[in-house]
């Protein structure tokens, strides 16, 4: 079987039917050969990593033909010479992308090949559901459920998640064991409790292991979080349950990441079904997939607070747990626009935007005029609250919060 893509940009729409149903291979068609073949790269790579082998092969339509009527013609023929070559086999066109007059080049190719073995298809990635562009009733074989994992996603556009590596920041990895859920969940109820004084007291115990005793360090150690030896001066030598405890309760804003991720993991449908196939937070991205150029200097980096894949819609989470610069609005949007671009969904979590002052209200239409979906005082919510926003971050629409006129 061989897929006729017409190149997209947007790198997702190239191989969302591969996903679906691996064929032998995939002609892309546009104009820039040069991108066209660093993405052909990208996604040999991807498959081959999953198992499969498939070949990817450029074909380009000549730029120099700028009026409409030769560039038609220029595509009909390359789309003829495709189906003359492979009209032992079936060729299915991918509707998913390319422009107008490539979507009216494929028309004439099916009519005026309308004996042949050529099938018409579109892939709704946000629902991953196939249609008959060709009303024939033959769909390409099911085969999988189109999904990408975080990691594979964000190779496709180019870059890396970064797991390992000296001196710089680095994806965390947990272990997810039910105790450490458990705890999660009992340091974000003492969190939630005291929002305004949790990074301040994880900003002393990232510097010392001896502490004033407070509310949060009372609770904790109730918790068994953490321990505590009375000295003479009534200070505590503080002991963490372990390493991840530790990790968490000495980096501000991470309990809040956890939480959010630990609610994504457990989203479930209808059916029982995991909603996020794949949740992970603090995910660090280099930009252009390399560890570092010559002479040591690192490649641009950000890190995402949380990233949620449900199936191949990416939501980008920013959490902040105390005051937030607007700044982060741009951050987010960067970041999401460029591993993401039109499928991607955009969330800020917020606990202390300000309320309903001049600033915030800024704040706020700022993030509605960027697309940023805006979730706000998360520690007032109730669990089902959180749990119902968290399970429809990935969708097309959401309602936003009416901003009154400045």
């Amino acid at each position: 079987m061989t897929y006729i893509e017409f190149f997209d940009n947007n790198a997702i729409e190239n191989i969302c039917s591969c996903l679906v149903s691996a064929p032998d291979r995939v002609i892309l068609i546009g104009e820039n050969e040069k991108k066209m073949q660093l993405h052909a790269q990208r996604y040999h790579s991807l498959f081959q990593k999953r198992g499969t082998n498939i070949e990817f092969t450029c074909m380009t339509v000549n730029k120099n033909h700028q009026q409409e009527k030769n560039r038609l013609q220029k595509i009909v023929d390359l789309l003829a010479d495709i189906v003359d070559k492979y009209e032992d086999e079936e060729c299915v066109f991918d509707l998913s992308g390319g422009d107008d007059l490539m979507l009216v080049a494929v028309g004439i190719i099916y009519y005026r090949y309308r004996d042949k073995n050529i099938q018409l298809s579109r892939i709704n990635l946000r629902t991953g559901g196939l249609y008959d562009c060709d009303k024939d009733g033959v769909l390409i074989p099911r085969e999988h459920d189109p999904m990408l994992k975080i990691d594979e996603y964000i190779r496709v556009f180019g870059g890396k998640v970064v797991y390992e590596r000296e001196k710089v920041s680095k994806t965390r990895r947990w272990d997810w064991t039910e105790e450490f859920l458990e705890d999660i969940i009992s340091m974000w109820q003492i969190c939630r409790e005291n929002v305004h004084d949790w990074n301040t007291q994880m900003d002393t115990f990232a510097v010392t292991d001896i502490v004033p005793p407070s509310d949060i360090v009372n609770e904790l150690m109730e918790k068994r979080l953490i321990t505590g030896d009375r000295l003479k001066n009534g200070f505590y030598l503080i002991t963490y349950k372990n390493d991840q405890i530790k990790e968490c309760l000495t980096t501000a804003g991470l309990v809040l990441e956890l939480y959010i991720t630990v609610k994504a993991r457990m989203a479930r449908d209808g059916a029982g079904k995991r909603i996020y196939n794949d949740v992970c937070n603090g995910v660090v991205i280099d930009w252009d997939g390399v560890s570092y150029r010559k002479g040591g200097t690192y490649v641009t980096m950000n890190e995402i607070d949380v990233i949620m894949m449900h199936k191949l819609i990416p939501v980008f989470v920013s959490c902040k747990n105390g005051n937030v610069r607007m700044e982060e609005l741009y951050k987010l949007n960067t970041v999401a626009e460029r591993f993401g671009g039109k499928y991607a969904k955009k969330v800020l979590v917020a606990n202390a935007l300000g309320g309903d002052t001049f600033s915030a209200s800024l704040f706020r239409q700022r993030a509605k005029d960027m697309g940023i979906r805006l979730i706000e005082n998360v520690q007032d919510m109730t669990e089902e609250k959180v749990e119902k926003e968290i399970e429809n971050l990935w969708r097309k629409k959401y309602r936003i919060k009416k901003i009154p006129r400045l």
